[in-house]
């Protein structure tokens, strides 16, 4: 809609949205100000935004709420003065537009967001639960220990492919919905959808890491080739582009037997805990060779690194030295290298960064 009014706030012109919007007829309003239009405090709002654009002499855009059909509404107005021959304003002209619509959108956004942030909540505070029942136990009963939580992660995991999962489908329904129904959204809803989907995705990775370590499945071995899978993994991984990816691998590499997606799952959470660790513009080198009849990846990244006292722990289930980690990314992956008869360790130095080194054994005539 479009108005015109003079420097005191009279009203010197509106259009037919105006009078269709707010049940007015043009001629009633000429000499009458909001105040005699809109309940007191939407008019006196309205002023202020007037004065500020009358003082400052050029245009401004504002975020006005008004009464329409006893509905709250929500406008972006951009206001502008208009100048006599000496510079000065003699009146001044809006043009709103009803973002209500958006702004419900926003909203609904913010709340699957929200229930989206409470249930991974839920679930590291579930596997802090795990972790804190079993601290201070002896050293002689590790075994009895380690035991204990891989049945309580049996039964999360359980609860956790029922409830969260279904729970995440709604949620990314949600979003797909909302996603689908704004036709071209503005920048600030479009950064919401995409860190939205961010979100889920992770929250995704950490469900299915639970599941993968508390399973255990078999591997489906098959030959594969390593270079491939690692290229698959780092383009899974979104690695943000002030991260530069140094790619070491040999043309020709021998095969070996391995479950793709279990593997690629191992790579993926590797790759992952090197882009959280470098944490702004770094490197990360992947390096592949053959060393006598088994294959060895290195992981190198120039991140953070960690810890001495640290560094013993970092393939126990449930230890994590991030604020938000689950402590199973590395547990998941040493269990899974070590069913393709392979091996993992770290080495690390605190400042310089973090090399995580597999062995795998390379397939028979690969």
């Amino acid at each position: 809609m479009i108005y015109l009014k003079d420097v005191e706030g009279r009203y010197l012109f509106v259009n037919r949205q105006f009078e269709t919007l707010f049940h007015v007829k043009r001629a009633e309003l000429s000499g009458k100000t909001d105040f005699d239009v809109f309940p007191k405090k939407i008019a006196a709002a309205f002023r202020v935004n007037d004065e500020k654009v009358l003082a400052k002499g050029g245009p401004h855009e504002f975020e006005e709420i008004t009464e329409q059909g006893g509905k709250t509404h929500t406008y972006i107005s951009v206001k502008f003065p208009l100048l006599n021959a000496e510079g000065k304003p003699y009146a001044l002209c809006g043009i709103s537009t009803d973002i209500t619509e958006r702004k419900h959108s926003e909203e609904r956004l913010r709340h699957a967001n929200f229930e989206l942030k409470a249930n991974e909540k839920k679930l590291i505070a579930a596997l802090a639960e795990v972790a804190a029942a079993h601290e201070g136990l002896k050293s002689a009963q590790s075994q009895l220990i380690r035991a204990e939580k891989f049945a309580a992660l049996g039964k999360l995991a359980g609860m956790v492919s029922h409830e969260f999962r279904n729970q995440l489908g709604v949620i990314r329904n949600a979003a797909f919905f909302i996603k689908m129904k704004l036709v071209a959204p503005d920048e600030k809803v479009a950064r919401h959808l995409q860190i939205l989907e961010e979100e889920i995705d992770e929250t995704d990775r950490i469900i299915e890491n639970i599941l993968s370590f508390a399973r255990k499945n078999k591997p489906e071995l098959r030959k594969t080739d390593i270079a491939k899978l690692l290229d698959s993994s780092l383009a899974k991984a979104g690695i943000p582009p002030e991260i530069e990816v140094v790619r070491e691998i040999p043309a020709r590499l021998p095969l070996i037997d391995a479950d793709e997606l279990l593997l690629g799952r191992v790579f993926l959470n590797i790759a992952l805990n090197a882009v959280q660790a470098i944490k702004g513009p770094g490197r990360l080198t992947v390096r592949a060779a053959a060393v006598e009849r088994a294959l060895e990846i290195r992981f190198e990244d120039n991140g953070s690194g960690i810890e001495e006292k640290d560094l013993r722990r970092m393939f126990d289930p449930l230890f994590s030295t991030k604020t938000h980690g689950t402590g199973l990314g590395l547990a998941t992956s040493k269990v899974l290298v070590e069913a393709h008869g392979g091996t993992i360790e770290l080495e690390s130095r605190v400042g310089l960064g973090t090399t995580v080194i597999l062995r795998l054994p390379a397939a028979a005539g690969g």
